[in-house]
């Protein structure tokens, strides 16, 4: 996993939405970011951010089957995304499947497309997020 600095709100625009713990809302999710990339102006890798996203969110629907929050803070230079969900008793884990295995793939992909990724604990249960680079800052 890695690390960065705590993500500054200054400069920032911020938005965030909560879930019930089911399959079709997994796209719904995915949707809810769509839309607030567009909404605060990222001119990043929109379908990255996406694609990681989902992955996110289907960890919480799949592992933490609690009401899970997704949270999109757009900055001048990057995007962090947080899907925080109530169970603090399973942290993330990025595994190494085999080519035949059907899952566990997701957080090998965040840990790869990210710029940096993490997981916090809250008061209730725990934030797994990333940040990717505006396009600004890509290149």
């Amino acid at each position: 996993m890695r690390r960065e600095p705590p993500f500054g709100t200054v400069g920032g625009i911020s938005s965030g939405q909560s879930f019930e713990p089911k399959p079709m809302n997994v796209r719904a999710a995915r949707e809810f970011v769509a839309d607030a990339l567009d909404e605060q102006g990222f001119d990043g890798d929109k379908e990255i951010v996406l694609l990681l996203a989902s992955e996110l969110v289907t960890n919480a629907v799949r592992h933490a089957a609690t009401p899970f929050e997704i949270t999109v803070d757009v900055e001048p230079d990057r995007v962090k995304v947080a899907v925080i969900d109530g169970d603090p008793g399973h942290g993330p884990r990025v595994r190494h499947p085999g080519p035949d295995d059907t899952n566990g793939r997701g957080l090998l992909l965040v840990d790869q497309l990210s710029a940096v990724w993490g997981s916090d604990r809250t008061g209730s249960g725990k934030a797994v997020w990333f940040t990717l680079a505006s396009a600004a800052n890509v290149g």
